[in-house]
C-alpha cells in the first residue's frame, strides 16, 4: 500500500474515534495527543484531531517503560542504569 494511502487510512481511523468519543461523551484532549513514527519503513505524516496537529515525537514515557520511535531499547536501560546509580 502506499505510503500517501496508509496515511489517509490512519487519519480516516482517528476521525472516527473523535465520532464515536463524541458521540459518548468521552473526549479525546487533542493537545494531550502525540504521534510516534515507529520502525524505518514507517512514513511520516501529520495527523489532527479536532483541527489541532497532533506533535511527532521521538520518544514517550508510558507506565515507566521509555519507548523510541527506533525500537531500540538503549533510552530505557541507560534510565535504569541512571537511577540504580543514584
Amino acid at each position: 500500500m502506499p505510503p500517501s494511502t496508509q496515511i489517509m487510512r490512519m487519519q480516516t481511523d482517528m476521525d472516527r474515534f473523535q465520532v464515536w468519543s463524541k458521540n459518548w461523551l468521552l473526549r479525546f484532549n487533542a493537545s494531550k495527543c502525540k504521534v510516534m513514527h515507529m520502525g524505518s519503513s514507517n512514513s511520516s505524516g501529520n495527523y489532527s484531531m479536532d483541527g489541532v496537529i497532533l506533535e511527532d515525537i521521538d520518544q514517550a514515557k508510558d507506565l515507566g517503560v521509555y519507548l523510541t520511535k527506533d525500537c531500540k531499547p538503549s533510552t530505557q536501560c541507560t534510565k535504569a542504569a541512571q537511577k540504580a546509580m543514584n
